[in-house]
């Protein structure tokens, strides 16, 4: 499927190809307006190691962070800590699947995580979250295969309205 940055507005810095490369501003996606900020310790690094990334996100549906280290070769690959806010939850999920916000008892959520990706798959580690009503831990793998993605998590969760602990 295709999809669309546009309205880009940035202000990038790097002096050389072994300087650290910054870059700050703003895009839509999805009809949204979206700010971030990079910083990546040098694009040079990619061409034989990892190199440092950190990437801030925020937008009216979410605001993100992730602190970590990308490789290029021999593959694409991740692996740092990510955490994210959002004060919608129904609104974000909409967002992200381009429909409107669905009727839910959920509202704002937290989330945090040491994430790895790698070729086809994506892993969740020492995951925390937090719902209005709930909160939880766990572990996950997103494992990305045709025609969906394929998703596997132990997660032990604690619902405030109900006070109880379940593992789902």
């Amino acid at each position: 499927a295709e999809r669309r940055i546009e309205k880009i507005n940035a202000n990038l810095s790097l002096p050389h190809l072994v300087d650290p490369l910054t870059a700050k501003g703003d895009f839509d996606w999805k009809g949204i307006r979206v700010g971030f900020d990079l910083k990546l310790t040098s694009p040079a690094d990619l061409e034989t190691r990892s190199a440092r990334l950190d990437l801030a996100l925020d937008t009216d549906a979410i605001d993100a962070n992730f602190g970590g280290n990308v490789s290029t070769k021999p593959a694409f690959s991740a692996e740092g800590d990510l955490t994210a806010k959002s004060q919608s939850v129904p609104s974000l999920l909409a967002w992200l699947r381009k429909q409107p916000p669905a009727e839910t008892a959920v509202g704002s959520g937290e989330l945090s995580s040491h994430v790895t990706w790698q070729p086809g798959e994506i892993s969740f580690t020492q995951l925390r979250f937090a719902l209005s009503h709930a909160t939880g831990q766990g572990q996950a793998v997103v494992t990305l295969q045709s025609p969906r993605p394929h998703l596997r998590a132990a997660l032990a969760l604690w619902d405030y309205a109900e006070r109880s602990a379940r593992r789902i």
